[in-house]
């Protein structure tokens, strides 16, 4: 028997991440429709700048934060993870870029 996840977004992603580890007997397939994963999640960098397009952040709350945390753990990704306390500047200033036009926020 083999495992179908349809999608290579954050879902899909962890969808298939958990079908494989608690079914370890079973295939366990990924389909995605681009040439990429991670969804909408996309970050580029032009002139030196970086854009981020999509979520730039997670604010891990609740029970399903603490699934995150514990997943980014799993995957020893903690080095890759840069905190962004609530008084940060970063958590207060936001740059929109749409169509040639930036907008602060």
């Amino acid at each position: 028997m083999s495992n179908l996840v349809i999608g290579g977004g954050l879902s899909g992603l962890s969808a298939a991440y958990y079908l494989a580890k608690t079914l370890p007997s079973q295939t366990t397939r990924l389909i995605e429709s681009s040439q990429r994963l991670g969804g909408w999640i996309k970050t580029t960098k032009e002139n030196n700048i970086i854009f981020e397009q999509a979520a730039r952040t997670i604010r891990p709350r609740g029970e399903a934060g603490a699934n995150t945390l514990d997943l980014i753990e799993e995957l020893d990704l903690e080095d890759e993870i840069v905190p962004i306390f609530s008084d940060s500047p970063a958590a207060k200033n936001r740059m929109l870029y749409c169509d040639g036009y930036s907008v602060r926020d």
